[in-house]
């Protein structure tokens, strides 16, 4: 995995401009209907590093039944296992009840950023109901088409950390979340990632017009 994200971080840092993601760490993947042109989110972690074995961040994925998660956590890490994972004052790993609140408060205020805003420059949608991939982060994250199904559509995925305990997060379905990676990056050569890459820009066009139809059947809903 280290070799896959060192191949897509130098496709990353081919990037003209500054990459807005250098103040917290990521993951996601969104799944493309490509006749709609739209790629809904099956999974988004973010976060930060707060102490020595914590971290904060935000996990979000569709959860089946038109939900979708949105959860703060709080975990922490040993030998590269998540032993304690709280969201909504509850221990996930344990099944302990605790009260966050003080933690958090005490925890928000180290992170460089807020995750939830993190979380809408990738994303625009439906609050609970859905979310999907904004058609400029394709290019302001380096995206890229990671699966190709062309009976189903394709999956774009991206993301800036390898931390092992992400896999062990996604997979455990602490906020519901119903869909999680075999692998966070394919094992590619830098070629291959740049070819994807552009894959994913071509989508650009077709994803923005949907968010206009999107953006506009909102619009009508408000008057």
């Amino acid at each position: 995995m280290k070799k896959a994200l060192e191949n897509l971080n130098a496709l990353r840092s081919e990037s003209t401009g500054s990459l807005p993601d250098a103040a917290f760490k990521w993951h996601g993947c969104w799944e493309l209907d490509e006749s709609d042109g739209f790629a809904r989110c099956r999974w988004f972690v973010a976060f930060d590093r707060v102490e020595d074995e914590t971290f904060l961040g935000v996990l979000a994925g569709y959860a089946g039944g038109g939900e979708f998660a949105h959860e703060e956590f709080v975990v922490i890490v040993r030998d590269r296992e998540v032993i304690s994972c709280i969201i909504d004052n509850m221990d996930r790993v344990s099944g302990q009840e605790v009260d966050s609140q003080e933690m958090l408060d005490k925890l928000r205020s180290r992170p460089s950023c807020d995750f939830y805003e993190v979380f809408e420059l990738f994303n625009f949608g439906w609050g609970n109901d859905c979310q999907y991939l904004k058609p400029e982060a394709i290019g302001q994250f380096c995206i890229f088409v990671s699966e190709r199904r062309d009976d189903e559509g394709s999956m774009l995925s991206g993301g800036n950390t390898d931390e092992p305990w992400v896999m062990d997060l996604l997979s455990r379905g602490y906020a519901g979340i119903n869909a999680h990676p075999t692998v966070l990056y394919p094992d590619w050569s830098i070629a291959k990632y740049r070819q994807r890459q552009k894959r994913a820009q071509s989508l650009v066009d077709r994803m923005e017009a949907f968010r206009e139809e999107v953006e506009s059947a909102w619009a009508d809903g408000d008057d």
